[in-house]
């Protein structure tokens, strides 16, 4: 979600896509809020070219559809888990029986406040890449839990600005465990990741919320596409079948046209209850 367009313009079909990207930006109105710098801006075919390429060519479609203007909320970080998404609230929280609804989550998040060096964290990768990446310590500080929830969900929630729909492409840092033989996480801990996330960024309103299923790829992603779907059907979030539509790149976790990937999610909105 996070790659920009600018990122994905490296062969001349990719260039010709991406400039017809810009002639449709010029033509429609979308606005843009970043939470690096919590500031809006006017998305023009020149400032676009690093804002992320799903999210631009979504909103575009949408502005023409509508007829309005369309303003995105950008939270994303690259490599970012769900968890970074969720407050330490959400992943505490006790039912009825004063159990943890998300044990797996509960654990994470009180046994330390960091993802690196965490037992309880299935994804490796994640805990080995998040603290080292580079070498560098200023991205090296989104890796702790609830960081990307603490830094860019929360203001929003605070705000009062009025949510119309929810775009979440994500998963892969949550699929499998990332190492050598790379093997899905286990079935109940993605489910409580994806519900968790669900009821964290709706809350009691019952908006719109699509779900980008993870593409084709060669990597064991398929557990993970079925509990997307079934996080979905039981809370009535929309699942947008990429790897249904044959979208991905089998050697490359970036696609590099994600103009598709937009198309799709526009698609699957038609005709939806509620959808404005």
């Amino acid at each position: 979600m996070q790659k920009g367009w600018g990122e994905f313009a490296v062969t001349p079909e990719e260039k010709a896509r991406v400039q017809g990207e810009m002639a449709r930006l010029a033509k429609v109105d979308v606005r843009f809020w970043d939470f690096n710098d919590g500031k809006w801006m006017k998305l023009t075919p020149q400032n676009a070219l690093r804002k992320s390429a799903t999210g631009v060519s979504f909103a575009i479609r949408r502005a023409e559809v509508t007829g309005k203007t369309i303003c995105i909320l950008y939270v994303a970080a690259g490599g970012a888990p769900t968890e970074s998404f969720l407050s330490e609230a959400t992943m505490c929280v006790v039912g009825k029986d004063g159990k943890p609804r998300y044990p797996h989550l509960a654990a994470i998040a009180t046994n330390r406040r960091r993802l690196d060096k965490n037992e309880d964290f299935p994804c490796k990768w994640v805990a080995r890449e998040y603290p080292r990446r580079r070498n560098n310590m200023e991205e090296a500080h989104w890796w702790p839990v609830s960081a990307m929830y603490d830094s860019g969900i929360r203001p929003i929630k605070e705000s009062g600005i009025k949510i119309d729909g929810i775009l979440w492409y994500q998963g892969e840092s949550n699929a499998t465990t990332c190492v050598a033989p790379d093997m899905p996480t286990p079935e109940d801990y993605q489910l409580e990741t994806l519900r968790a996330l669900v009821a964290e960024l709706r809350g009691e309103k019952k908006i719109p919320f699509l779900m980008m299923g993870l593409p084709k790829m060669n990597r064991p992603w398929e557990q993970y596409r079925e509990v997307q779907k079934r996080v979905c059907k039981e809370t009535g979030a929309i699942y947008v079948d990429t790897f249904g539509a044959g979208l991905g790149d089998m050697n490359d976790v970036h696609p590099r046209d994600k103009i598709p990937f937009a198309e799709l999610a526009t698609n699957a909105l038609k005709g939806k209850k509620g959808v404005k």
